[in-house]
């Protein structure tokens, strides 16, 4: 539903963009996701498009734990 930019999951004005920003950030955090798997893949790829919009991105980080920021880090690496 993410890649599609559904806008029941995504909600008004992206409101739960933070949210899901943080449950994709524990995921890798709890090893969940492993980034080289297609599925982690996927996942980063969709993170590299809400970057694009640093604004709506900074948001979200500012409101991960610091394991979730690095986590998500390493997920790029």
């Amino acid at each position: 539903m993410l890649e599609t930019n559904n806008p029941l999951l995504l909600g008004k004005d992206n409101c739960n963009l933070p949210r899901i920003l943080q449950i994709i950030a524990e995921a890798f955090c709890k090893e969940a996701v492993e980034a080289t798997f297609d599925l982690g893949k996927r996942i980063v790829t969709l993170v590299g498009e809400i970057q694009k919009n640093t604004e709506l991105f900074t948001l979200c980080v500012n409101q991960l734990t610091t394991n979730q920021i690095e986590a998500l880090s390493s997920a790029f690496e």
